[in-house]
């Protein structure tokens, strides 16, 4: 199993990104589109489950096919449902489902290689969940979450928004958002 699969909030705000649909078959291509800065990532695919209690299970590598730093265009976005589609954005790199790929959940997470120094390697803004604290750390300096005020996670600018319109808002969502 692997111990660096999960991301914290919605990860980095300088690396964001989607796969270009939302299922897929043994031998399809999986195409990624990612709007970020950076001049090296790499994009890991996991398969979510128990895997020894780890979580998750790396199942492959892709390397962006797209020159970097790739420009994308703005997202579409529509006040009336809240919804963003970000599309327009072209194609960043691909993976190859393998042809013996056992059906399940996968999860494919953008690493900069380029980070700048954080205490994540994903340049999350967001402190540790509680699961995972570092008690040495100093939380006192974090903020409490509840709003966007006051949580790096609900300023998440692709969707938060629909999370505190409710359950409902929630379930209008585009599948061609990061």
């Amino acid at each position: 199993g692997a111990e660096e699969w999960d991301i914290n909030g919605a990860g980095s705000a300088t690396i964001q990104g989607f796969a270009t649909q939302a299922s897929y078959a043994p031998g399809e291509r999986v195409d990624f589109k990612v709007l970020t800065d950076s001049t090296a990532y790499r994009i890991d695919v996991y398969r979510l489950g128990w895997y020894a209690g780890n979580g998750a299970r790396k199942v492959g590598t892709a390397r962006p096919t797209a020159r970097l730093p790739q420009a994308q265009p703005e997202c579409h976005r529509d006040d009336a449902t809240l919804l963003v589609d970000c599309g327009t954005w072209g194609v960043s790199g691909s993976w190859a489902v393998p042809a013996g790929a056992v059906s399940g959940v996968y999860l494919a997470r953008l690493v900069r290689e380029d980070p700048p120094p954080h205490w994540r390697s994903d340049a999350s803004q967001i402190g540790p969940s509680p699961k995972f604290a570092n008690w040495a750390w100093d939380y006192s300096k974090m903020p409490p979450c509840g709003d966007a005020e006051d949580c790096p996670g609900m300023a998440h600018s692709y969707g938060a928004q629909r999370l505190r319109q409710g359950p409902q808002a929630m379930l209008r969502t585009a599948l061609r958002e990061p």
